[in-house]
């Protein structure tokens, strides 16, 4: 899921027991960005070592690598106990964790309905039929996915599709090359806007993450600033990636339980967590619900979210009670 909903601000601080570094570069079909400050850092190295872990990361998890895991997944046959890498196998069940906890609100096996409204990567066919739509919903479903210690078995011809967990879990696994490869304990690492913040700067700041104001056509301006403290960020967004059929606009954000883009007054939704995989697929499936129901649910798992909801023209905010930003 491509996202470009949150605005990095990072005051640059000289200090001289460390020194500030940043890195950028492509990855997953959008951008990364690696800030920090360690001492005598080779950023050179780091930032190989960054791209490693990125390019091996898409070989497992990318729909668009043909010989990725995930896509020779797709391509086996049902009903064949297929053996997993235990990445792979994690991110799954995290994802079945919230396809329970959500009531199937959140569902990595919605790919074919992304796939059929034109966001994926096949060819666009144009809008859909409601009969195309249905009967491609009817092979949906995390229950059609076996999970056992290292393997999964499909139940159905089911395709699966990590792109709404993904982002976030790499920026977890980037964070991991810092801390453990590198020691650095003082770090920003954001991908296509998922982001996890880890120490301070120099200053004894918390770093700073700007949530966008989406206007109703197009965002502009910075609706919040938040300070995070060793956490993570994932925003989810319905008015950036669209496409128009006719006189209708659809967003490329897919509500599992109807098969069409989400089309409700729920724009923007931001969760808070120390996993920023988990805060990427809860701002998912916060976005396929509304607010409304997010709301109870979201106060039952204690998680902190901020949404931005559009009515009567207008954009108003709605938080968890433990949100405190």
């Amino acid at each position: 899921m491509a996202k470009y909903i949150l605005f990095i601000s990072l005051l640059m601080i000289s200090c001289t027991s460390s020194e500030l570094f940043e890195l950028t570069g492509q990855t997953m079909g959008t951008t990364y960005s690696v800030k920090g400050f360690s001492k005598g850092i080779d950023k050179s190295l780091l930032k190989k070592e960054i791209e490693s872990f990125l390019k091996a990361y898409n070989n497992k998890f990318s729909t668009y690598i043909d010989s990725s895991e995930l896509s020779l997944i797709n391509k086996a046959p049902v009903g064949k106990k297929l053996k997993v890498s235990s990445e792979l196998l994690s991110l799954i069940k995290k994802a079945k964790t919230i396809y329970n906890k959500t009531s199937g609100y959140y569902d990595i096996t919605v790919g074919p309905l992304v796939n059929r409204w034109g966001f994926g990567p096949l060819t666009d066919k144009g809008k859909p039929s409601s009969s195309e739509v249905s009967e491609i919903l009817s092979k949906t479903g995390m229950d059609n996915l076996e999970i056992f210690e290292s393997a999964i078995v499909k139940k159905s011809d089911i395709y699966i599709d990590l792109s709404s967990i993904a982002k976030g879990d790499g920026v977890d696994g980037v964070a991991r090359v810092l801390e453990d490869k590198f020691n650095i304990k003082d770090y920003f690492v954001e991908i296509g806007g998922e982001v996890k913040v880890r120490g301070e700067k120099p200053n004894k700041q918390n770093w700073k993450i700007g949530i966008e104001k989406p206007a109703l056509a197009k965002g502009s301006g910075i609706q919040k600033i938040i300070s995070l403290e060793n956490q993570s960020i994932a925003t989810s967004g319905s008015y950036r990636n669209y496409k128009k059929y006719g006189d209708s606009v659809f967003s490329h954000l897919i509500n599992p339980k109807t098969g069409y883009p989400v089309d409700h007054k729920t724009i923007s939704v931001s969760v808070i967590s120390e996993d920023c995989a988990i805060a990427d697929a809860w701002a998912t499936a916060f976005i396929a619900m509304g607010v409304q129901k997010s709301l109870k649910i979201a106060k039952k798992e204690g998680l902190k979210v901020y949404f931005l909801v559009k009515e009567n023209g207008k954009i108003k905010e709605y938080t968890t009670s433990n949100f405190g930003y």
